[in-house]
């Protein structure tokens, strides 16, 4: 449905989400959404306001607002990630549902899935209290972090026992060196805060182990145990 000026012009002013990651912010574009008395559609793929650096499986905030309604605050923001082939909109991954960071919920924020297959747009739906709801697009681009190898963590000295193959992303070998001794102890899959998975590897020309990797927000400690 086309939009009319009247309607757009209302629409600028109506709706907005602010997108940030990694220390940048980029406006999402406002695409279709329905206001008190009036709905418009918009066409798809929606014209981008910069990409804003994420990686998967990482932690955005979103901040909507409703200017033409003060005190009105989001009751729901949820996410898809999308790709484009033409117009054809594909969507990669079920909708998540973004959490506030607190009552007044202003502010909210979401941890992205760890497979984007290739998508590079986050489809965003506000719903608000007085029945108002909007779509936004932000496009995105993969940012990776540096990673660091650490010295190997040896369980039985002169053997096989160990954790080697230690990398790790914004935190110190260190602390990943005494993470990975108390977790050997009782692995599991939700640690000092951190999600872990793990996967056993047997392969042809070294000796068989299992692979770990743990993650929270931006940070990740790698290991192989022999």
């Amino acid at each position: 449905m086309a939009v009319s000026p009247t309607i757009a012009a209302a629409s600028d002013e109506s709706f907005s989400l602010k997108v940030s990651s990694h220390g940048k912010s980029v406006d999402a574009s406002l695409g279709s959404f329905c206001g008190t008395g009036s709905c418009s559609d918009s066409a798809y793929p929606l014209e981008a306001h910069g990409r804003l650096p994420i990686h998967s499986g990482g932690t955005i905030a979103l901040r909507p607002d409703s200017p033409a309604s003060p005190g009105v605050v989001a009751s729901r923001v949820r996410v898809s990630i999308v790709r484009y082939k033409g117009d054809d909109r594909q969507y990669t991954s079920e909708p998540r549902d973004a959490r506030p960071t607190d009552g007044s919920r202003r502010a909210w924020v979401i941890q992205l899935p760890h497979l984007l297959h290739g998508a590079r747009v986050l489809s965003v739906d506000v719903a608000y209290p007085n029945g108002s709801s909007a779509n936004f697009e932000a496009a995105f681009e993969p940012h990776t972090h540096v990673s660091k190898s650490c010295r190997h963590v040896a369980f039985t000295p002169n053997s096989d026992d160990m954790a080697a193959g230690i990398r790790v992303e914004r935190v110190s070998c260190t602390f990943a060196r005494n993470f990975i001794r108390d977790f050997d102890e009782a692995p599991a899959e939700r640690y000092r805060g951190y999600t872990c998975t793990w996967r056993s590897v047997d392969p042809a020309d070294s000796l068989a182990h299992t692979r770990f990797r743990c993650t929270r927000g931006t940070r990740v400690i790698f290991w192989k145990r022999y």
